[in-house]
């Protein structure tokens, strides 16, 4: 079975914003899904990223998913996007995009990849991928040198994406001592 990757916002976001896409469809071939909610979100964005959004689409280098009303993706999805559910939780109130990716993620079996969710990730037993995975593992893939990875960690960042260090060097360095 295809172990499709459902896409947050931010993280999507952040690899169309370097113009960095093709690391994404070279290490996730076919199996790129973004929820029609975060294809939403992304709408509300630059009318650059719409364009990139649009033309992935095109190619079928993305596929959308929507979540239907008679399923249990949708009935995650409303429990997971109501502020009660959030509260009795003891967490924060997530977004629509989150919300759909983890719907999906849990009822689907497939990975996630976002940020700022790790309660519903350990909660639903979901596998979770990061920006900075996906750099790693792009790296390790040589589809990107080290100083490639330190360029494009540095233009993320500057769109404001939080990453766990300043360099993709450093996480480089991490990444070593925790294998």
């Amino acid at each position: 079975m295809t172990n499709f990757i459902f896409f947050d916002t931010d993280c999507f976001c952040s690899f169309l914003w370097c113009y960095r896409e093709d690391l994404l469809i070279k290490l996730f071939p076919k199996r790129i899904i973004l929820p029609t909610e975060v294809r939403e979100e992304i709408s509300n964005a630059h009318n650059r990223l719409i364009r990139q959004l649009e033309q992935l689409l095109a190619y079928k280098k993305v596929k959308l998913q929507d979540v239907t009303f008679d399923d249990d993706v949708y009935q995650d999805y409303l429990k997971l996007s109501e502020y009660e559910y959030a509260k009795k939780e003891n967490n924060k109130l997530i977004g629509v995009g989150e919300a759909s990716c983890i719907a999906f993620a849990k009822n689907i079996e497939g990975s996630i990849v976002a940020s700022n969710i790790s309660y519903y990730v350990k909660k639903f037993q979901i596998k979770l991928i990061t920006t900075p995975i996906i750099l790693y593992k792009a790296y390790k893939e040589n589809f990107i040198s080290r100083e490639e990875g330190d360029t494009i960690w540095h233009e993320m960042r500057e769109k404001r994406n939080k990453l766990p260090f300043d360099l993709f060097s450093e996480y480089l360095h991490y990444e070593k001592e925790e294998i």
